[in-house]
Formats: structure tokens, sequence, C-alpha cells
């Protein structure tokens, strides 16, 4: 690491990827979906959080259902 700022970026996402495992974890488990305030819940994360990891790559939205992008309905 060179600098504090360096560190502060692989901490935080290493934090990000854990919180995007423990959604998809709790995605797994329940095959009809969680509404994002059940999804908080589940994985304790904040719905801030929740909606950030929603919107990123490995998720897709069709008419309010997301969707894994490797097409497992979540």
């Amino acid at each position: 690491m060179d600098s504090a700022k360096d560190f502060q970026k692989e901490v935080a996402s290493k934090n990000f990827e854990n919180a995007k495992n423990k959604v998809i974890k709790v995605l797994q488990n329940e095959p009809f979906g969680l509404s994002v305030s059940q999804l908080m819940t589940a994985a304790r994360l904040s719905a801030k959080t929740v909606k950030v990891i929603l919107q990123c790559t490995e998720f897709k939205f069709e008419n309010n259902v997301c969707f894994l992008a490797n097409g497992k309905v979540v």
C-alpha cells in the first residue's frame, strides 16, 4: 500500500464484495425474491447499500423483478 487512501480503497472494495456476496446468498435461498426492506433485514445491510448492490452488473431488472445475470430468478 502506497498511502492511506489506497488502504481505504482496498477496505471499501472488500466490504462491498462481502455485502454483495451476502445479498446473492440471501436471494439464492428465496426463489420468489424479496423486497428491499426484506433483503435489508435478511442480509443485515442498509437500504442504500442494498440498492447500490442491486444496481451492479450481476443483476438485471424486468418489470420490477430482479434476476441474477446467470438467469436465476431472484
